[in-house]
């Protein structure tokens, strides 16, 4: 095997297993602020888990990491709504005033299973 196609076999493997490693732990902790939380999803494509339901209605911030390879879409709904994709191995945090839900939706193009860990802080 050629050197050149030995390096780019060797970063594929250790990709790989970081993405493997990364989709099996739970990136967020709780914090001096964390009402809900952190949770881990796993859901199918276009299918819509709800976070929080019915929620008194504090102002608050949901944070999402997407742990897995296929987008997911943070939705909030308080005293307006807010809305985020978040593409594989990245975050995002939306905060609302009075906060009363927040669903996460499996929404990619991308084929496959959404992983993701959530919490809610004030």
């Amino acid at each position: 095997m050629h050197r050149a196609a030995r390096s780019m076999l060797i970063a594929a493997i250790v990709i790989s297993a970081a993405s493997t490693a990364l989709a099996g732990t739970l990136p967020l902790t709780a914090g001096g602020r964390t009402m809900a939380g952190p949770g881990a999803v796993t859901m199918l494509k276009t299918v819509m888990v709800p976070l929080i339901t019915n929620f008194f209605g504090n102002d608050a911030c949901v944070t999402v990491v997407n742990t897995g390879s296929v987008d997911v879409t943070l939705d909030t709904t308080g005293s307006g709504t807010g809305q985020a994709v978040v593409a594989p191995l990245l975050s995002t945090t939306l905060c609302q005033p009075a906060l009363t839900a927040a669903t996460l939706t499996c929404s990619g193009a991308q084929g496959g299973l959404c992983h993701a860990t959530w919490r809610m802080d004030r």
